[in-house]
């Protein structure tokens, strides 16, 4: 007997199987999305071109600590992302499209 039945004490219905199911979609759905770690993508970008920590905080105008910060991140702001893709001349943006598409496709 399931946990949702001992938890009722009857058989679920259906709208609420669905309502977990769905749930449980959405959270696999997130998890995929930030086991793709921008910060390390665009950390492994910079220095595969060659470039210094340094080297990008100049160019996007910000200190070498926010760098840092932003290889830390999991998420990133779209307008920072566009910075950075525009400065390392990579599309970034393409990866996350990427993913959603290798997801619908596993649907």
């Amino acid at each position: 007997m399931g946990l949702a039945c001992l938890f009722f004490q009857t058989t679920p219905s259906p709208h609420f199987l669905s309502r977990v199911i769905n749930d449980k979609k959405k959270i696999k759905n997130r998890t995929q999305m930030t086991d793709m770690h921008i910060g390390s993508q665009i950390r492994d970008e910079l220095h595969k071109q060659g470039r210094s920590n340094r080297w990008l905080a100049d160019h996007i105008h910000v200190n070498m600590r926010t760098v840092n910060k932003i290889f830390l991140k999991e998420v990133i702001d779209t307008q920072r992302l566009m910075q950075i893709s525009r400065t390392l001349g990579v599309d970034f943006f393409q990866r996350y499209s990427e993913a959603l598409r290798d997801e619908h496709a596993d649907m």
